[in-house]
Formats: structure tokens, C-alpha cells, sequence
């Protein structure tokens, strides 16, 4: 049950529990109709459609250092059209240093300029 002004923080187990019960329903379904072939081709179907929409984004590292202490760029970059791009406004810096670790958010310029500049020379288009 959602409360008025339960933040999200509140409610995301609830939420996640309730997307596996779906899930499992949707993948039961298949299991069910394993000797049906139109069954299991609708429950499969039904499973594939599920989605609102599926993105693929993949993270892209750059490794500045390693050992104490390590740091790291990490970045989400997608493909639109033939070319490879940042996804986000934005890169996460992470900061390591043996048995502690820490990451920020950051839209710095020229770390973002840096950014741009390594995704279009390891990914360049075509």
C-alpha cells in the first residue's frame, strides 16, 4: 500500500517485489506451455512485450590510474545513428584508494571535453 509522501527510498522494495511476482507470473506461463507451442509462443510473447521500452546503454571506464590510490571515469555512452555518444549530461569520477573507495557526479567541462575526445577516438564512426 503507498502512503501519501512515502519517498522512493521507501517504497523501492515493495515496488522491485512486486515486478518479480509479475515477472515470475509472466515466466511460469512459459514454463507451463512447455508441450503447447502457440501457449508458450504467447507467453513468450506477452514476456517480450512487457517492457515500456528497452534502452542499451553501455558504460564506458577510463582507467587513469590503478593502486593505491586508483581513479577512474566511468561514463554512459550510447549509439545514435553510426556515431557513439556521452547519454548523459554528465560522468561519474571514482576515487579508490585500497580498502575504501568513493564516486562523485560530475559536468565539469573539461573533463567532459576530455570525455568526448576518448569516446570519439576508441569509437569512432562508422
Amino acid at each position: 500500500m503507498i502512503v501519501v509522501g512515502d519517498t522512493c527510498q521507501h517504497r523501492v522494495e515493495a515496488e522491485l517485489a512486486g515486478r518479480i511476482e509479475q515477472l515470475k507470473a509472466m515466466q511460469a506461463a512459459i514454463d507451463l506451455a512447455e508441450d503447447d507451442d502457440d501457449a508458450r509462443d504467447d507467453a513468450e510473447q506477452t514476456l517480450n512485450e512487457f517492457p515500456l521500452h528497452v534502452d542499451t546503454k553501455t558504460t564506458m571506464v577510463i582507467l587513469l590510474s590503478t593502486g593505491g590510490p586508483g581513479d577512474q571515469i566511468e561514463v554512459e555512452i550510447e549509439k545514435v545513428s553510426n556515431a557513439w555518444e556521452r547519454a548523459d549530461t554528465h560522468v561519474t569520477y571514482r576515487f579508490m584508494d585500497w580498502f575504501d573507495g568513493a564516486t562523485t557526479r560530475t559536468d565539469d567541462e573539461d573533463i567532459l571535453r576530455y570525455v568526448d575526445g576518448i569516446i570519439e577516438c576508441w569509437y569512432p564512426e562508422g
